[in-house]
Protein backbone atom coordinates (compact mmCIF):
# COMPACT_ATOMS: atom_id res chain seq x y z
CA UNK A 1 0.00 0.00 0.00
CA UNK A 2 1.46 3.65 -1.04
CA UNK A 3 2.22 5.44 1.62
CA UNK A 4 0.90 9.25 1.39
CA UNK A 5 3.63 12.30 1.66
CA UNK A 6 2.83 14.76 4.27
CA UNK A 7 4.31 18.50 2.46
CA UNK A 8 2.89 20.16 4.93
CA UNK A 9 0.00 23.12 6.03
CA UNK A 10 0.11 26.58 5.15
CA UNK A 11 -2.26 28.96 7.52
CA UNK A 12 -3.89 32.12 6.32
CA UNK A 13 -2.63 35.35 8.28
CA UNK A 14 -4.81 38.09 8.95
CA UNK A 15 -2.36 41.17 10.62
CA UNK A 16 -4.40 42.54 13.51
CA UNK A 17 -7.00 40.36 13.48
CA UNK A 18 -7.82 37.51 16.45
CA UNK A 19 -10.16 34.73 15.41
CA UNK A 20 -12.23 32.54 17.50
CA UNK A 21 -12.04 28.86 16.14
CA UNK A 22 -11.63 25.31 17.05
CA UNK A 23 -9.29 23.53 14.33
CA UNK A 24 -7.95 20.19 14.06
CA UNK A 25 -5.55 18.80 11.84
CA UNK A 26 -3.60 15.69 11.20
CA UNK A 27 -0.67 15.19 13.32
CA UNK A 28 2.48 13.64 10.54
CA UNK A 29 1.99 11.06 8.40
CA UNK A 30 -0.98 7.19 9.55
CA UNK A 31 1.63 5.36 11.30
CA UNK A 32 0.99 1.63 11.16
CA UNK A 33 -0.12 0.00 14.02
CA UNK A 34 -0.60 -4.47 13.29
CA UNK A 35 -2.44 -4.70 10.29
CA UNK A 36 -3.83 -1.08 10.12
CA UNK A 37 -3.15 2.50 10.39
CA UNK A 38 -3.22 4.80 13.16
CA UNK A 39 -4.70 8.77 12.37
CA UNK A 40 -3.63 11.19 15.06
CA UNK A 41 -5.18 14.39 14.87
CA UNK A 42 -4.75 17.70 17.22
CA UNK A 43 -6.35 20.53 18.00
CA UNK A 44 -5.47 24.52 17.81
CA UNK A 45 -8.30 26.34 19.98
CA UNK A 46 -8.11 30.11 19.06
CA UNK A 47 -7.92 32.66 21.92
CA UNK A 48 -11.11 33.96 21.92
CA UNK A 49 -12.49 30.42 22.34
CA UNK A 50 -13.49 28.62 25.46
CA UNK A 51 -13.88 25.11 25.66
CA UNK A 52 -17.23 24.14 27.65
CA UNK A 53 -18.12 20.85 29.11
CA UNK A 54 -20.89 18.87 27.76
CA UNK A 55 -24.00 18.08 30.65
CA UNK A 56 -23.49 14.65 30.18
CA UNK A 57 -22.66 11.76 27.65
CA UNK A 58 -23.27 10.40 24.46
CA UNK A 59 -24.75 13.30 23.44
CA UNK A 60 -27.51 13.14 20.78
CA UNK A 61 -28.15 17.10 19.80
CA UNK A 62 -25.30 19.39 19.65
CA UNK A 63 -27.53 21.89 21.80
CA UNK A 64 -26.52 19.99 24.97
CA UNK A 65 -23.24 18.90 23.60
CA UNK A 66 -21.01 22.16 24.72
CA UNK A 67 -17.67 21.85 22.90
CA UNK A 68 -16.95 19.25 20.39
CA UNK A 69 -15.74 18.76 17.07
CA UNK A 70 -16.48 16.09 14.19
CA UNK A 71 -14.30 14.41 11.48
CA UNK A 72 -16.67 13.16 8.92
CA UNK A 73 -16.67 10.36 7.12
CA UNK A 74 -13.33 8.32 8.86
CA UNK A 75 -13.54 5.23 5.66
CA UNK A 76 -11.99 2.18 6.96
CA UNK A 77 -12.70 2.67 10.38
CA UNK A 78 -11.57 0.04 13.26
CA UNK A 79 -14.54 -0.57 15.55
CA UNK A 80 -13.35 0.67 19.42
CA UNK A 81 -9.76 2.08 18.01
CA UNK A 82 -10.70 5.81 18.49
CA UNK A 83 -8.80 7.03 21.50
CA UNK A 84 -9.45 10.78 22.76
CA UNK A 85 -7.26 12.23 25.40
CA UNK A 86 -7.82 13.12 28.70
CA UNK A 87 -10.94 15.67 29.80
CA UNK A 88 -12.74 14.12 25.96
CA UNK A 89 -14.84 11.38 25.08
CA UNK A 90 -15.28 9.99 21.78
CA UNK A 91 -18.26 9.14 19.65
CA UNK A 92 -18.83 7.43 16.54
CA UNK A 93 -21.63 7.64 14.36
CA UNK A 94 -22.83 7.40 10.57
CA UNK A 95 -24.91 10.95 10.83
CA UNK A 96 -23.32 14.18 13.01
CA UNK A 97 -22.65 15.27 15.70
CA UNK A 98 -23.21 18.70 13.98
CA UNK A 99 -24.44 22.08 14.74
CA UNK A 100 -27.46 22.91 12.61
CA UNK A 101 -25.75 26.20 11.22
CA UNK A 102 -23.17 23.90 9.55
CA UNK A 103 -23.65 21.77 6.23
CA UNK A 104 -20.13 19.51 5.96
CA UNK A 105 -20.08 16.73 3.53
CA UNK A 106 -20.78 14.02 5.43
CA UNK A 107 -22.05 10.70 4.03
CA UNK A 108 -24.62 8.40 5.73
CA UNK A 109 -23.04 5.14 5.13
CA UNK A 110 -19.42 6.02 6.26
CA UNK A 111 -18.87 6.81 10.31
CA UNK A 112 -17.87 10.27 11.75
CA UNK A 113 -15.67 10.89 14.53
CA UNK A 114 -17.34 13.01 17.44
CA UNK A 115 -14.66 13.96 19.90
CA UNK A 116 -16.27 15.95 22.82
CA UNK A 117 -15.04 18.07 25.72
CA UNK A 118 -15.80 16.72 28.94
CA UNK A 119 -13.72 18.75 31.80
CA UNK A 120 -12.35 19.07 34.23
CA UNK A 121 -12.31 21.91 34.31
CA UNK A 122 -16.06 22.80 33.29
CA UNK A 123 -14.84 25.68 30.92
CA UNK A 124 -11.29 25.97 29.48
CA UNK A 125 -10.25 29.36 27.48
CA UNK A 126 -7.66 29.50 24.49
CA UNK A 127 -5.16 29.86 23.56
CA UNK A 128 -4.21 25.92 24.08
CA UNK A 129 -2.82 23.62 21.37
CA UNK A 130 -4.51 19.99 22.86
CA UNK A 131 -3.14 16.36 21.32
CA UNK A 132 -4.09 12.43 21.61
CA UNK A 133 -7.59 12.25 19.10
CA UNK A 134 -6.47 9.04 17.21
CA UNK A 135 -8.32 6.41 15.66
CA UNK A 136 -7.61 3.47 13.37
CA UNK A 137 -8.56 3.21 9.36
CA UNK A 138 -7.67 -0.02 7.13
CA UNK A 139 -6.48 2.69 4.70
CA UNK A 140 -3.17 5.03 5.00
CA UNK A 141 -4.25 6.72 1.53
CA UNK A 142 -4.83 10.46 2.62
CA UNK A 143 -8.15 11.96 1.22
CA UNK A 144 -6.84 15.74 1.59
CA UNK A 145 -10.52 17.75 1.08
CA UNK A 146 -12.48 15.53 3.83
CA UNK A 147 -14.36 17.97 6.30
CA UNK A 148 -15.05 18.99 10.19
CA UNK A 149 -16.98 21.09 12.07
CA UNK A 150 -16.57 22.05 15.66
CA UNK A 151 -19.25 24.11 18.19
CA UNK A 152 -17.19 25.99 21.02
CA UNK A 153 -17.91 29.32 22.92
CA UNK A 154 -17.05 33.04 22.45
CA UNK A 155 -16.43 35.91 24.58
CA UNK A 156 -15.98 39.11 23.35
CA UNK A 157 -15.10 38.64 20.09
CA UNK A 158 -16.08 41.29 17.75
CA UNK A 159 -18.44 42.40 20.58
CA UNK A 160 -20.43 38.91 20.20
CA UNK A 161 -20.22 36.11 22.86
CA UNK A 162 -22.04 32.57 22.76
CA UNK A 163 -22.24 29.95 20.94
CA UNK A 164 -20.17 29.64 17.88
CA UNK A 165 -19.71 27.22 15.27
CA UNK A 166 -17.27 26.56 12.04
CA UNK A 167 -16.87 23.60 9.15
CA UNK A 168 -13.62 23.56 6.94
CA UNK A 169 -11.27 20.74 5.34
CA UNK A 170 -9.42 17.79 6.84
CA UNK A 171 -7.06 14.97 5.71
CA UNK A 172 -8.69 11.48 6.75
CA UNK A 173 -8.33 8.34 5.17
CA UNK A 174 -9.78 7.07 1.71
CA UNK A 175 -9.65 3.47 0.32
CA UNK A 176 -8.57 5.29 -2.72
CA UNK A 177 -4.68 6.24 -3.69
CA UNK A 178 -5.62 9.54 -5.23
CA UNK A 179 -2.72 11.60 -7.11
CA UNK A 180 -1.96 14.69 -4.70
CA UNK A 181 0.27 17.44 -5.95
CA UNK A 182 1.80 19.82 -3.90
CA UNK A 183 0.34 22.39 -4.85
CA UNK A 184 -3.35 20.92 -4.18
CA UNK A 185 -2.19 19.30 -0.68
CA UNK A 186 -0.54 23.45 0.51
CA UNK A 187 -4.12 25.04 -1.13
CA UNK A 188 -6.73 22.66 0.42
CA UNK A 189 -5.76 23.36 3.78
CA UNK A 190 -5.48 27.41 3.38
CA UNK A 191 -9.37 27.20 2.14
CA UNK A 192 -10.17 25.16 5.39
CA UNK A 193 -8.73 28.45 7.65
CA UNK A 194 -10.44 31.10 5.32
CA UNK A 195 -14.00 29.27 6.67
CA UNK A 196 -13.06 29.43 10.34
CA UNK A 197 -11.85 33.06 10.42
CA UNK A 198 -15.36 34.28 10.66
CA UNK A 199 -17.32 31.81 12.23
CA UNK A 200 -20.95 31.66 13.23
CA UNK A 201 -22.25 33.24 16.28
CA UNK A 202 -25.31 32.49 19.05
CA UNK A 203 -26.83 29.63 17.18
CA UNK A 204 -26.39 25.94 17.94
Amino acid sequence: MNKAISIGFVSLAFAGLATAAVTPALVATPAMEGPHYRWTYEISVDSFEHLVAATSTPCHAAKSCGSFFTIYDFVGYVPGSAIAPRGWKVQVAFTGLTNRTQIPTDSPSIVNLTFVYVGPPLSDRGPLNLSGFSALSKYDAVNPDGSFTYQGEVDGFSGQAGMDAGVGSIEVPTADTPIVTAYYRLAVPAAGAASNAFPLFGSN
